[in-house]
């Protein structure tokens, strides 16, 4: 993503492309807030490989009241502290603290083609670029929605690149695994 735009594709601000939200948490001191309706992402819930894995905490009914809900097929990234940048794809509705801001891209879009943009080094730089630098790094939600991203006006186009990088990625942890397991059995 440089500074020549390529044939066929367009640059828009993330609130152009979907909803954006940041999460909040509901009143802890009220236990009956939190069950197991629906899962409450956390920072520490992002795994390497983009997933989510928010087993062990959940809103009760009551609790997604106070709640922000982001729609399945949305991108989850986190926007303060050590781990700034750290980002995550959700398969179903969740919703989340408020360390974490949301995109749930319009249905022209494929999800997973931004999923995979804020992962590239150029995305990070900007999260970083547009970041307070005080204590701890954080950037506020008016700064992450207007930053500039560039696609394919096609959503076949997004798909066919989504596609590629999820074979791509696929083979990678397959590579890794038989390292391990090679390592393993040198070590038998």
């Amino acid at each position: 993503m440089g500074s020549v735009l390529r044939e066929g594709w367009e640059v828009k601000s993330l609130k152009e492309i979907g909803a954006t939200q940041t999460g909040n948490t509901p009143p802890t001191k009220e236990k009956d807030n939190y069950g197991n309706h629906i899962p409450f992402v956390k920072p520490a819930h992002f795994k390497i490989d983009g997933s989510i894995d928010s087993k062990d905490s959940a809103l009760s009914e009551k609790g997604l009241k106070f709640a922000r809900l982001f729609q399945k097929n949305s991108i989850l990234m986190v926007c303060i502290g050590a781990t700034i940048g750290k980002t995550g794809f959700s398969k179903i509705a969740v919703t989340s603290n408020q360390q974490i801001n949301a995109l749930t891209p319009t249905e022209e879009f494929e999800p997973r083609f931004f999923y995979y943009l804020f992962i590239t080094n150029y995305f990070q730089k900007q999260i970083l670029k547009n970041s307070a630098q005080a204590t701890l790094p954080i950037i506020n939600k008016s700064k992450w929605e207007n930053i500039l991203v560039s696609f394919p006006k096609e959503r076949i186009e997004q798909q066919k690149i989504v596609a590629i990088l999820d074979e791509a990625f696929c083979a990678i942890d397959k590579a890794k695994a038989n390292a391990e397991l090679n390592l393993q059995n040198a070590k038998e």
